[in-house]
């Protein structure tokens, strides 16, 4: 492989004169010129330097206004500071602005408080506490419901409620449901020659992957001879040699050296051209433009429906519709408190449900009312259970001479691999094919045709008796006039 890889390379050696770089080249700078005359990136060069560049005189109208307009907004020329000056403590006007500042202070304002500072207070037994304590006693889950569980209650054991409920424990006990068969699964004996155990031994056999690969892990064991010559082998090595990667670069090293292009894609007028295309055709360029303005919008401030609009808000806005009025405080013998107290009695969850006080806390126990009974009523009608009877519970006893078992058993018979190919495995170990036979001689001369040995074996006896080149042979002078042509130094 190694010899036939370099035989191409060793026959293209002297072919390739060329210069030395690409400026020496008058075609591949020729090249370059066409392509940066054709190249809008080069057309366009001048226009990108000079788009930026503005000019605009100093007395222009704009400029002028601009300088007086940033004259008026400008802080600095606004605010005017004065100079600093001493004044004397005892001046009129010291007096009076430190009398002023006194006024306006919040320190002095709150001096007269300065003996509450420190004192503290406890919240506990104010107003505000006291509601809020009611009110968490009235909305308290816990103060409101009385858990069964601290009720003292005995039970009558012979009571209609307690019979049913212990009846329908022992109907829903899994362990009494099921220690009959528990108890008869550990009793029942079944021969091991029924038809049923035959053919579950029968089928373990056929559906048994141990058994289903025992022959291939016996011809594992026994091994296998395969020869470098044999034919699957010089198959192999043929479709080697079509996937070589030396055949797969071969056109690739063919190709080498007849592309002119240019140095990047800016270059290349037919790629710019392309994107260009590209471009045009591309929906999402097409919509961009789109997608930039859609957002935009802009209205004048009094625009009939920007009026009505907030004309509309002022009408259903909260806060103008809303107006407090002024806290005040209520004597509890005032009429229209009087009568407010009667109307939240009135509205009152709490006072309307009174009555029911003495239902608090008394149980109830829903067995044998209609709900339960409808309910258990539908699980014995939708029952899988009682609806099916399980094949398992009929007792049968099949005959063996009976038409289906032996039908079965034809059947079984006749789908049983094993005795299907057991008298093709018998003859396998038995016949034996004679040597000279017309098909063993052609699969010799075929092994010898295709072997990679015998087709090599004269080049490696040549290679053994070696050979012998001399000074002056042909070869060697034509190899030394190819390398003096293709010397660098000649050039």
């Amino acid at each position: 492989m190694e010899y036939k890889y370099k035989e191409g390379y060793r026959k293209q050696l002297g072919h390739h004169i060329g210069a030395r770089n690409i400026e020496d080249d008058p075609k591949m700078m020729w090249s370059m010129h066409v392509a940066k005359i054709q190249s809008d990136r080069e057309y366009k060069k001048a226009f990108e330097k000079t788009k930026t560049h503005f000019s605009s005189p100093v007395d222009m109208l704009g400029i002028v206004l601009a300088k007086k307009c940033q004259g008026l907004v400008s802080d600095i020329d606004y605010k005017h500071y004065l100079h600093q000056w001493i004044c004397l403590p005892d001046q009129n006007d010291v007096i009076h602005a430190k009398k002023a500042y006194d006024l306006q202070s919040d320190n002095c304002y709150k001096s007269d408080l300065e003996w509450l500072r420190g004192i503290g207070w406890v919240p506990i037994g104010s107003l505000d506490v006291e509601k809020a304590k009611k009110a968490g006693e009235i909305l308290s889950d816990k103060l409101y419901r009385q858990p069964p569980d601290t009720i003292k209650f005995t039970s009558v054991t012979d009571s209609l409620e307690m019979v049913l409920a212990k009846h329908n424990a022992e109907t829903m006990n899994k362990r009494l449901y099921t220690d009959a068969w528990n108890k008869d699964k550990t009793q029942v004996h079944i021969m091991p020659d029924t038809p049923e155990i035959t053919l579950a031994k029968q089928n373990m056999q056929n559906y048994s992957a141990k058994l289903y690969r025992q022959a291939m892990e016996e011809s594992k064991k026994k091994g296998y001879d395969l020869r470098s010559d044999a034919i699957p082998i010089q198959a192999a090595k043929a479709s080697r040699q079509i996937a070589s990667d030396y055949k797969y670069k071969e056109g690739y090293r063919k190709q080498l050296g007849h592309h002119i292009g240019a140095r990047n894609i800016e270059d290349d007028p037919k790629m710019m051209w392309s994107m260009h295309v590209a471009k045009i055709q591309s929906d999402r360029e097409y919509k961009k433009a789109f997608e930039k303005s859609k957002t935009h919008f802009s209205s004048p401030v009094d625009m009939l429906g920007i009026v009505l609009a907030k004309k509309c808000q002022g009408l259903v806005s909260d806060i103008d519709y809303k107006h407090y009025l002024h806290q005040w405080i209520c004597l509890p013998d005032q009429n229209d408190v009087i009568h407010a107290k009667k109307a939240y009695d009135l509205q009152s969850d709490n006072c309307y449900k009174s009555d029911l006080e003495w239902l608090r806390g008394i149980g109830w126990v829903p067995i044998g009312s209609l709900d339960v009974e409808k309910a258990k009523k539908a699980g014995e009608i939708l029952s899988d259970k009682l609806y099916r009877q399980p094949p398992d519970t009929i007792k049968f006893t099949s005959v063996t001479d009976s038409l289906e078992m032996v039908l079965a058993k034809h059947n079984a018979e006749t789908m049983n691999k094993r005795l299907y190919t057991e008298a093709w495995n018998k003859d396998k170990t038995m016949v034996h094919v004679m040597p000279d036979t017309p098909e063993i001689l052609l699969a010799k001369q075929n092994q010898l045709n295709y072997s990679h040995k015998m087709y090599k074996l004269a080049l490696e006896e040549s290679k053994k008796k070696g050979h012998d080149m001399r000074y002056d042979a042909i070869p060697i002078q034509a190899a030394r006039a190819s390398r003096e042509i293709a010397s660098d130094t000649d050039n």
